[in-house]
């Protein structure tokens, strides 16, 4: 469970208000133009030991090859041997131009995976590990696997033990009426799972941090408030705000002992509260909308979108410490900053030219780049645990679904159907154990 301060926080604030940042841009029809230029991919050969044919270690192969190829950047050609490859196969692979091979098996005790990398040109171990099996879900070993694997070779840490949530809006049976459930699924969108059904409409989820036992944060609407619920991956949910006006969009820190969420108290507008080590208190005190927290790595500082200086909502740095607050944006519309610990970056959304496009911020440069160029609407945006990709909502005239781009080459791709309606997509730390839905 997230740590009984995070929850008493959020206990603590009676708040009421409304708030409304939407963009009053007509919607464009989506059409994602991309210029990044086209890598080759890096052929690995996955080669899977097994004393006799294993389905369960098969299935766990194609989860791997399937992770590694999802980033763009791996074809893997996968292999089934009952002993490690001879010399003169590594010379054959070096030769046709696989330059590693990583090895996978089962330990004896059939309780851990070992995997090593080898360098087909020597013939030597790069780098070995093995991993322990943490929960029940086959898919999750593999997923950790891919991990290690990912980071040996490219020194770059890995996402595919992390899980996204979102909203989607389904018609269910026998009715015509859509309802807004709130799903969780893999890094990949895949395994969709709902994890709250109830006749609400849910908005903006976000994760706790708590790698051992999730939380999922979402705000719902009822008919006097839009209140803030905590669910849990039994499925059982409990109200954690619901007074007047608006509850919604907590950030936590990664000890998960700091708390900062925005909300109002029926003056119109929105405010934010931060709650630590039984000191609760409300940070910001102007005229304007304050929403969208997101804490840095250490704490220390706090980025928020606000319209307190001008009519149109920026980007700013408040120093907890000092309570110093520096406007980060000059200019034009721009909302939704997100913090990511590994870049020291902070991803935000910025209207140019009608369209809402991602902006990178880099807090040690100071330097404002921007991502996306396309004519798709985005909204929504998270950060991956490892920094390198950037995930949100796009929308046309009719639906919304979910869109990931590849921080170095802007690259996208997309997780849900096009068929389908979903919006505030929310990215979850890495997972030692991959989260089940009871």
């Amino acid at each position: 469970m997230v740590a009984t301060s995070a929850y008493k926080a959020i206990f603590i604030a009676c708040v009421a208000g409304v708030l409304c940042y939407a963009s009053q841009e007509n919607t464009q029809h989506l059409s994602v133009a991309v210029h990044a230029q086209q890598h080759q991919k890096m052929p690995l050969t996955l080669v899977i030991i097994e004393k006799t044919p294993r389905e369960d270690l098969r299935s766990m192969a194609s989860y791997m090859a399937k992770a590694l190829e999802f980033t763009g950047q791996f074809k893997v050609d996968i292999r089934y041997t009952q002993q490690p490859l001879t010399k003169k196969e590594l010379d054959l692979l070096w030769a046709s131009g696989i330059a590693q091979v990583a090895y996978v098996c089962e330990a004896e005790d059939e309780l851990s995976i070992e995997w090593r990398i080898y360098d087909t040109s020597s013939g030597q171990q790069v780098e070995g590990k093995k991993y322990h099996k943490q929960g029940n879900v086959m898919r999750g070993w593999a997923y950790a696997v891919a991990d290690g694997i990912w980071q040996a070779v490219t020194g770059q840490e890995g996402f595919f033990s992390t899980k996204i949530v979102f909203c989607k809006n389904s018609t269910m049976p026998g009715s015509k009426k859509s309802r807004s459930q709130l799903v969780i699924a893999d890094y990949d969108g895949s395994h969709q799972e709902v994890l709250s059904d109830t006749p609400t409409l849910k908005v903006s989820p976000r994760w706790n941090k708590d790698i051992k036992q999730p939380l999922v944060f979402y705000s719902e609407h009822t008919n006097t408030n839009v209140r803030m619920v905590a669910v849990g991956m039994n499925k059982n949910s409990k109200v954690a705000s619901n007074f007047d006006g608006l509850n919604m969009l907590p950030t936590f820190s990664q000890d998960g002992k700091s708390v900062i969420y925005c909300a109002s108290r029926g003056d119109g507008v929105c405010q934010l509260y931060y709650y630590r080590s039984g000191v609760f208190k409300r940070l910001t005190h102007n005229e304007g909308n304050n929403i969208s927290p997101t804490l840095a790595k250490d704490g220390s500082v706090l980025y928020f979108c606000s319209d307190f200086e001008s009519n149109m909502p920026q980007i700013y740095r408040y120093t907890l410490h000092n309570a110093l607050v520096e406007k980060i944006t000059a200019g034009g519309y721009c909302v939704s900053p997100v913090y990511s610990s590994n870049k020291r970056q902070v991803a935000y959304g910025k209207l140019i030219n009608g369209i809402m496009q991602i902006i990178i911020y880099d807090e040690r440069s100071g330097v404002h780049k921007q991502l996306t160029h396309d004519k798709a609407q985005k909204s929504d945006i998270n950060w991956s645990a490892c920094g390198n990709y950037i995930m949100c909502s796009v929308e046309d005239n009719k639906n919304s679904r979910i869109a990931l781009f590849n921080v170095a080459t802007g690259t996208p791709q997309f997780l849900t159907a096009a068929y389908e309606s979903v919006k505030y997509p929310a990215w979850s730390s890495s997972y030692s154990c991959l989260p089940v839905i009871a």
